[in-house]
């Protein structure tokens, strides 16, 4: 995994753990929304398919196979290649909202 990956992650587990015994309200965020944001750009299609909250449900979930977290899962616990790592949160992407579709229209 490159340095400056592991730097980021590092860095925000710092921060996370640093202020984990202050009030949430008054914790300063970690990190912004933006991969949040993505994975709801990426999956607006699907608001006619999916309840409000099955949608939110499976954004949650896709969030966790991207990003430096799913990074240092495939590349240092899994020991796959940069190609096979993508591949692999590709593969997890997809099967999550496959899994979240059928809920709803079973085969």
């Amino acid at each position: 995994m490159p340095a400056a990956a592991a730097g980021v992650l590092r860095a925000t587990l710092d921060r996370w753990f640093g202020q984990v015994d202050v009030p949430e309200a008054e914790r300063v965020p970690v990190r912004g929304v933006t991969r949040l944001e993505m994975a709801r750009v990426a999956l607006a299609p699907l608001r006619d398919t999916l309840s409000a909250e099955r949608l939110e449900r499976l954004i949650n979930a896709v969030v966790l196979v991207f990003g430096v977290e799913a990074l240092v899962s495939t590349r240092d616990t899994c020991g796959l290649d940069p190609e096979a790592a993508t591949e692999t949160m590709s593969w997890a992407a997809r099967a999550l909202v496959r899994a979240a579709v059928a809920e709803v229209r079973p085969e």
